[in-house]
């Protein structure tokens, strides 16, 4: 590991960094060039590139080997990025080590949409400590998550060792930076009160979409991937099969199951069939304008939901329904096994209880819930009697 050192010391044509390795610097057909030697800054190597030439011709033979390599950071960090990817070997097989085709095609996006728009404008030698905290923390501040950010940081950080090991940059100094923990508070679903409120003032395409995330606990993801062909209408259910992000459908992870069967109510099934066919649904359930699936939920939150909320004077979000769902199966005594099935929670799991369940109230549970206390209350809090 390397030492960090407070003196910086330089020559002609040549200089020591922070972290005592020589550098060589100087114009190459016109443009200027740093050049990394590795080389400790010992006081062999010290009177070596002091001598006469030495560090002119380091420059030169250095400059050669990168010459070829494209070191902007948008060529450079995306060439990085498809390097993290499965390569396909000569017998059709695939090799174990890297990221699958929609992990893959998920970190490309990431690196345009999060790391692109903040780093295009620095050299690769330009990104240090600072910067990168500067940037987690502007995330932070556009609500990103921190296990999003950790994730995009790691992919920035994977550009940064391959600048190392082509002898662009003598250290990866994202590691550096420090990390960023951020304990988001807790999102409560939405009450039986406000679900049964939406459900009745939404039309077309968003009432669908309440009824059958209400009464399946989807995620968003899902949501949007679904298929008219997914549907049994007779059995009341949905095979689900698939779920899409960023543009990305991925059909399973190690982490979320999207092959599952969920149900869905009476209710449900004439909402959608009603919803069907007035709008002519062909292949997608929640199709776009263009007819294809929602590459993002933006869309339908911007367009759909948010509107009906900002009409009824709730507060939330699409994501919020899927709480909702497993707050209200578990406050009524759904079978636990039943709600991780449902929910795509492996059996055992806390996730479904600890992360997505809260207490749910109506306005009746509260009058009786009230009704019920009044002895303690009378005991406790004395009535104020009016004046005559």
């Amino acid at each position: 590991m390397q030492t960090k050192k407070n003196k910086r010391i330089k020559g002609k044509g040549w200089f020591v960094n922070e972290y005592n390795i020589i550098y060589v610097c100087g114009t190459i057909e016109g443009t200027f060039k740093r050049v990394t030697t590795k080389m400790e800054a010992n006081t062999k190597n010290l009177i070596y590139i002091k001598h006469k030439s030495n560090a002119r011709d380091e420059l030169i033979a250095r400059t050669s080997k990168t010459k070829s390599i494209k070191t902007d950071f948008e060529n450079f960090g995306i060439e990085a990025i498809k390097s993290g990817a499965k390569t396909k070997r000569a017998d059709g097989t695939w090799s174990k080590k890297g990221r699958g085709t929609s992990s893959q095609k998920s970190a490309e996006i990431s690196f345009y949409k999060h790391l692109l728009p903040y780093f295009k404008n620095f050299s690769l030698e330009d990104i240090n400590a600072h910067l990168v905290e500067d940037w987690q923390s502007m995330k932070d501040h556009q609500g990103y998550a921190s296990d999003s950010i950790s994730k995009w940081r790691n992919y920035l950080s994977q550009i940064m060792d391959r600048a190392v090991k082509y002898e662009l940059v003598s250290t990866n100094k994202v590691e550096l930076a420090d990390t960023i923990e951020i304990v988001h508070k807790k999102t409560e679903g939405f009450s039986v009160d406000q679900a049964r409120k939406m459900m009745k003032h939404s039309t077309g395409k968003i009432k669908a979409w309440l009824f059958l995330a209400f009464n399946s606990g989807l995620r968003v993801g899902e949501l949007k991937g679904i298929q008219l062909t997914d549907i049994d209408f007779n059995h009341k259910c949905i095979y689900i099969q698939r779920a899409i992000a960023q543009n990305v459908i991925t059909v399973t992870s190690t982490t979320k199951n999207h092959s599952r069967i969920v149900y869905f109510s009476n209710y449900t099934a004439d909402i959608l069939k009603e919803y069907i066919e007035s709008n002519n649904i062909k292949h997608w359930l929640f199709e776009s304008n263009k007819g294809t699936f929602y590459k993002s939920s933006s869309t339908l939150e911007k367009y759909y939901f948010q509107p009906l909320l900002k009409e009824l004077k709730i507060k939330g979000t699409l994501g919020m329904t899927r709480k909702t769902f497993a707050s209200v199966a578990k406050s009524y005594a759904m079978e636990e096994e039943a709600r991780q099935s449902t929910m795509g929670h492996r059996p055992g799991s806390n996730v479904t209880d600890n992360h997505y369940t809260f207490p749910t109230m109506t306005e009746i549970q509260a009058q009786k819930g009230q009704e019920s206390l009044a002895p303690v209350n009378d005991v406790l809090f004395i009535k104020k009697v009016a004046k005559v």
